[in-house]
């Protein structure tokens, strides 16, 4: 190419650099040469826009382009004084920056460009893909330069520093659309806690078809016993024992009697009052004998109300309970405190081991049975507490060991206000706790060791407004590790229960029956047939005891002040 300009005698002043124009130009072709057909023909480009000012060089082969200054005009500006352009000339090619031809073909290439040069990141070398502390991502190169000028992120303006630069360790990014993955999850998760809700209303359904079952067979046993009782009534009536008040004995004026205990080996029984000697205040027992009937002497035990007394059936020892939150185990022979202990909370319940006389059980008001060994009394030997329920313990009760029986090691039943639960010995001071399903609130429990039979009394509540007196034994079934309870008989008291009276199995004339009171009453029921009797009572009973003294039997009935003598009568 021939480039030709023609100055006048001026032309010198401009001093113009034939080499700089050389370079424009040959940088200008340059960019037309790298730039490709396809990319040419996308670019809008049409004659008319030749007009329009541009930036880019037109050239025509073999034609110079001529400049002429005006001699007149005081700029003297070079303007050309002939063109190489024609009317069929092709319309000149408009070349743009490499920043501004690069562009993302498809959405698979979206997050995989910087967003500050538009190049692909790498993921090794000086433009590897890293991130900033906002999340996002950028050419390490580039983000380098922009911190070092801007002090933000190019993106979302947050503050910024080198300091905040990490590395991407991997080869290629890939956002994918997860919003209609999180519907679906939602509508999984809803799903799943439809599910849920349906397996527990399942269980509970299941729970109350076994209850209901359970009380169709008991109600099937029970009509199956009356019927037997009935046919049977015919040849022998004399099933129902008469009971006759033969004597009653003043305890303490002040009123103050709570409950008592008989050890027959030792011919004694003990009933817990308050002292009336202001030498020795506080509450203790009163020693009665079992031979005459009398009140022999009273021994002082503790500073507060006794709630629950033992014997131990080895020996002459008493253990009582009380709110004072002291353990005391006394020995009545010799009127001597043989050990002591104090608890963290007050104690309500108490009762011995029936498989080792040397271990005890004492409930708490917190709610906790703990286990003690008479032989060291500086430490429980176990404590066992049940999780929800911080109810006191009412009553204990031990189930003696047997050996291939239900306990092989034995074990005890906790009676609380709200609920009951068995504890299964299974070596050493390892329990397996289960609940007994009947419906509180519990008042008193008892166990009879020879029918192996429970008997709970429950409040009234919302559901049933009688007092309840349930006689239940329990069974373990083939290839089951928990019991089976069974409740055979229930029996129904007054709708007024105001105190924790206890009631209690008792024997005679080879026939099992529960006492309680009921009203103005006291009630005995034949747990063989279910037949009823009752005596009348004037006192609100506490608690009550079988006695027998030589060939006479007794049932003896403690109030507040009283002592009430009960003697069964031939039956008729």
């Amino acid at each position: 190419m021939v480039f030709m300009a023609y100055f006048n005698s001026d032309a010198e002043e401009f001093n113009m650099d034939y080499d700089d124009l050389q370079v424009d130009l040959v940088m200008e072709v340059e960019i037309i040469n790298d730039t490709s057909e396809e990319e040419l023909l996308e670019q809008d480009v049409s004659p008319s826009s030749s007009s329009s000012p541009s930036p880019i060089l037109q050239i025509e082969n073999n034609e110079p382009n001529f400049l002429q200054f005006d001699e007149n005009s005081e700029n003297r500006t070079p303007s050309p004084i002939c063109s190489a352009s024609s009317s069929n000339q092709d319309p000149p090619i408009k070349v743009e920056s490499p920043a501004k031809r690069r562009k993302v073909s498809s959405d698979d290439e979206d997050g995989a460009l910087c967003p500050i040069c538009l190049d692909n990141w790498m993921s090794t070398g000086e433009h590897r893909v890293c991130a900033l502390r906002c999340g996002h991502l950028f050419g390490y190169k580039c983000i380098t330069r922009w911190i070092f000028s801007n002090k933000s992120c190019p993106s979302c303006k947050m503050k910024a520093s080198s300091s905040d630069i990490r590395y991407i360790y991997a080869n290629k990014l890939i956002a994918m659309d997860a919003t209609e993955l999180e519907l679906v999850k939602k509508k999984l998760n809803s799903v799943i806690e439809e599910k849920n809700r349906i397996k527990v209303d399942l269980t509970k359904a299941i729970c109350k078809e076994h209850t209901l079952l359970q009380e169709i067979e008991n109600y099937k046993k029970k009509i199956k016993n009356l019927s037997i009782t009935s046919s049977s009534s015919h040849t022998n009536s004399s099933t129902k024992p008469v009971l006759k008040l033969s004597n009653s004995s003043l305890v303490c004026q002040q009123g103050t009697c709570r409950v008592m205990d008989i050890n027959s080996q030792i011919g004694k029984f003990a009933i817990s009052l308050k002292s009336n000697n202001n030498l020795f205040p506080g509450f203790g027992i009163k020693k009665c004998s079992t031979d005459n009937l009398a009140i022999v002497e009273y021994t002082p035990l503790h500073s507060k109300v006794i709630r629950d007394l033992k014997f131990n059936h080895s020996s002459s020892y008493l253990l009582s309970v009380s709110l004072d939150k002291s353990i005391k185990i006394s020995d009545l022979n010799s009127n001597s405190t043989i050990s002591t202990y104090t608890f963290d909370s007050m104690l309500w319940s108490c009762c011995w081991d029936e498989s080792n006389q040397n271990l005890f059980y004492v409930g708490s008001q917190q709610g906790a049975t703990t286990k003690f060994d008479l032989r060291n009394m500086s430490e429980p030997v176990k404590s066992t507490k049940v999780t929800g329920d911080w109810s006191p313990v009412v009553s204990l009760v031990s189930i003696p060991s047997c050996r291939g029986g239900l306990m092989p090691l034995g074990g005890f039943i906790t009676c609380k206000l709200n609920s009951m639960w068995c504890y299964e010995n299974m070596g050493g001071s390892v329990y397996r706790k289960q609940q007994i399903p009947i419906e509180g609130p519990f008042i008193s429990m008892s166990y009879n060791k020879d029918i192996n039979q429970v008997l709970i009394s429950a409040r009234p509540n919302s559901r049933v407004p009688n007092s309840r007196h349930f006689v239940c034994n329990f069974e373990r079934l083939p290839n089951e590790e928990n019991f089976k309870f069974n409740t055979l008989y229930t029996f129904y008291g007054g709708q007024l229960q105001k105190q924790l009276s206890r009631s209690r199995f008792l024997q005679h004339a080879g026939y099992t029956y529960v006492t309680a009171q009921v009203n103005n009453t006291i009630s005995l029921w034949n747990v063989n047939n279910g037949s009823n009797s009752s005596v009348l009572t004037n006192n609100s009973i506490l608690d009550l005891m079988p006695l027998k003294n030589c060939n006479d039997s007794y049932l003896l009935a403690l109030s507040e002040k009283k002592l009430d003598f009960y003697k069964f009568q031939n039956c008729t």
